[in-house]
């Protein structure tokens, strides 16, 4: 048995993924005679793309899991890393001290194998503090404080949100119409629309906003390459369309000057935009590390579709979903900054044409579960036959001088948000509201009349 839980181990470190894929693809698991053999190849190929790359932190961790904390048979494993240093003979020994240290420890050994191929060591450093504060809550001893203890600290944690909410956060949606506390206490929001329905509309306006405001968005944008996240930036900043921002249509003299001047405002924030798929996991552990540096007062993450749910054997599509939606759900509460996740709504509103609801929230049931709030965001003007049916109602109630009721289904360059959730009472009930919407650009504005009417 330990020669095979060594031949997995060499796996698990091979530097070189090409290799490591070939490797793999010519191992049969039925030559492993031991049951430990057999389950820790399953759960290395379960972790390993096609080409063979692998995320080594997450891994590792997958690995004693698989072992259902079987020390002996996790340290045969990671034993096998190339590096025969003290500090990786020292952290190997403690494994057997308790699950909480041995997840230390592997990613330890993790984190000095990739030292040793030249990654910065502030890196590492930003890994080991990110795995200490995640495991700490999954391993660390159960909090057995008095109540009282519990409830200074609540005092004193609310006597701060009321002092930085008096004195004005730029942690807003800088929109006065939903101008909430949402933002400035961290929670984990939802929004959802059908496609082009200006849900990355929205979510370009909250980064862009925040970013002029001093703040550090990070987004992950899964769907988009980073350039054209930029593009919508210069775009929404300049107030013309894409392809002008862009350039690739001819500019006149005032064109290009506003362009210039909207790259370099956008040079000058911190922003920072990661592009690609990426799981769940990679996500959170990338938040944390920016966090932890202080590049990341919100996370935004376009969109749940377009996550790496690395679907596993026997598992349903909305199981997969529901995994990665657990642990973005428990990312806000790990660095401490709102993480808002984008996801489409179904095709039901294709048919019936109808205001969107939580019910239309796109195959998994657990995102309305595990979000804090919930906005769905409604552009009829998106959807012919509805615009249609709308512009007939409101030409009718113009027609018959009932003006603000014409003004409330008027769908012409407007677009509705509405709030399904609000869980803890930070988004200030449930309600919907009217804002402008420049289609040419994606900007979103408040009605100086409107701001906070209730359709």
């Amino acid at each position: 048995m330990t020669n095979e839980l060594q031949y997995i181990g060499r796996l698990l470190w091979h530097r070189n993924p090409s290799e490591r894929a070939a490797l793999m693809a010519d191992t049969n698991p039925a030559v492993f005679q031991s049951e430990e053999g057999r389950v820790g190849f399953e759960a290395l190929r379960d972790m390993c793309d096609p080409d063979g790359t692998i995320n080594m932190l997450h891994a590792v961790e997958e690995m004693v899991s698989a072992f259902n904390a079987r020390q002996d048979a996790a340290q045969t494993i990671v034993g096998a890393s190339p590096v025969g240093s003290h500090t990786l003979r020292r952290s190997l020994e403690g494994m057997r001290r308790n699950a909480h240290t041995a997840a230390l420890m592997v990613t330890l050994s993790a984190a000095t194998t990739q030292l040793e191929s030249g990654i910065d060591p502030a890196e590492i450093d930003a890994q080991m503090a990110e795995c200490r504060m995640r495991h700490g809550q999954d391993f660390g001893q159960i909090d057995t404080r008095p109540i009282a203890d519990v409830v200074s600290e609540f005092d004193a944690w609310s006597n701060e949100v009321a002092r930085v909410h008096k004195q004005g956060s730029p942690l807003r949606f800088g929109l006065a119409g939903i101008d909430t506390k949402a933002l400035l206490i961290p929670s984990y929001g939802l929004v959802s629309a059908r496609t082009s329905h200006g849900k990355t509309a929205f979510a370009m306006h909250l980064a862009l906003g925040l970013a002029l405001a001093g703040k550090a968005p990070a987004i992950f944008s899964l769907e988009q390459p980073a350039r054209m996240v930029i593009g919508r930036l210069v775009s929404l900043i300049m107030g013309m369309p894409l392809k002008v921002a862009m350039g690739i249509v001819p500019l006149t003299q005032e064109e290009a000057e506003l362009r210039d001047h909207a790259m370099v405002t956008v040079r000058g924030l911190h922003i920072t935009v990661l592009e690609g798929r990426h799981t769940a996991d990679a996500i959170a552990a990338t938040a944390s590390r920016l966090a932890l540096r202080g590049k990341c007062d919100i996370v935004l993450i376009d969109q749940m579709s377009r996550i790496d749910h690395r679907q596993r054997n026997k598992e349903s599509k909305e199981q997969a979903w529901t995994r990665s939606s657990n642990r973005l759900s428990e990312l806000w509460k790990e660095i401490g900054v709102p993480v808002v996740l984008l996801a489409q709504l179904n095709r039901k509103l294709e048919v019936d044409h109808s205001v969107p609801s939580l019910s239309h929230i796109k195959d998994c049931g657990s995102l309305i579960e595990d979000c804090c709030w919930a906005l769905l965001v409604d552009r009829p003007e998106a959807d012919d036959t509805r615009f249609e049916a709308l512009e007939k109602k409101r030409e009718k109630l113009a027609s018959s001088h009932q003006m603000d009721d014409a003004f409330s289904v008027d769908a012409r360059g407007a677009i509705w948000i509405n709030c399904g959730k609000d869980r803890n009472s930070t988004m200030g009930g449930i309600w919907r509201r009217k804002f402008r919407f420049d289609k040419t650009c994606g900007r979103i504005e408040d009605y100086p009349d409107s701001a906070f009417r209730r359709e």
